[in-house]
């Protein structure tokens, strides 16, 4: 059997370059928000995390982009329809509830095992100023740079390393909650089991929205709101401390 010219000549279809390796992809995500978070600590720069929060969304934007993709194929998705909408607020009720009832069981818990170490080191709210500081960064880097990171790109890198199936999504709910909870070690040991349990909660309804990460910044940014307005109220004498556990 003989090839004709045209056989030898043909072209090979080429296989289209789709990025990093999805370990590599976390490996570097999670060492660019850690540096930045560390580097921000170590010199007392202010706001290190909504910093590091930020030098993390623009690495995983910019990953995306070699890989061809944006942030919809992470979740970041607008509903389309009216039934898309109401099932989107029904998942932000539920996640607010969901995340408030956690946090609620946790405080006794917590309190019975830790001791002194049961109490979270939260911000400062004493005054206006302080409040809509935290306010503007809770609706910025918070609400939407957390889930996008957290929930989005390493659920579904996490996912990808392991095979997206259901050991796969296990390993991509345990593993993001534990560095969600890590995160949050400036709030002491307590801080790092609520957030990182409240991050798992997030986690399981990432998964049950289909990976829709809206309904999840909107939960995001109305539950760190309340606890802020909280301690707000409580500074300013309005409530007692002890009326609510944040």
């Amino acid at each position: 059997m003989t090839l004709s010219t045209q056989t030898l000549s043909s072209p090979q279809p080429q296989t289209r370059w789709r990025g990093l390796p999805a370990i590599i992809e976390v490996a570097l995500v999670a060492m660019i928000f850690a540096g930045t978070l560390l580097a921000a600590r170590v010199t007392e720069l202010p706001l290190g995390g909504p910093l590091a929060l930020i030098a993390a969304t623009v690495t995983v934007t910019l990953l995306q982009r070699l890989r061809g993709e944006g942030w919809g194929e992470l979740g970041m998705r607008m509903p389309k329809t009216l039934t898309s909408v109401a099932l989107g607020s029904l998942a932000v009720v539920g996640i607010c509830v969901t995340a408030f009832g956690v946090n609620g069981v946790l405080q006794p818990v917590l309190a019975a095992t830790l001791g002194d170490g049961a109490v979270r080191a939260l911000p400062d709210v004493s005054t206006v100023a302080r409040y809509v500081t935290l306010m503007i960064v809770i609706w910025t880097t918070a609400a939407f740079a957390e889930e996008m990171v957290f929930r989005g790109f390493f659920m579904t890198r996490v996912a990808d390393i392991f095979g997206r199936n259901a050991f796969g999504w296990t390993v991509a709910l345990i593993v993001p909650a534990i560095f969600f909870g890590l995160a949050h070690s400036y709030q002491g040991l307590a801080g790092v089991i609520v957030t990182g349990t409240v991050g798992l909660i997030f986690g399981i309804w990432y998964l049950i929205t289909k990976r829709n990460l809206l309904p999840l910044i909107l939960a995001h940014g109305l539950v760190n709101s309340i606890g802020i307005t909280m301690l707000f109220l409580i500074a300013q004498g309005v409530i007692p401390a002890d009326a609510v556990s944040i």
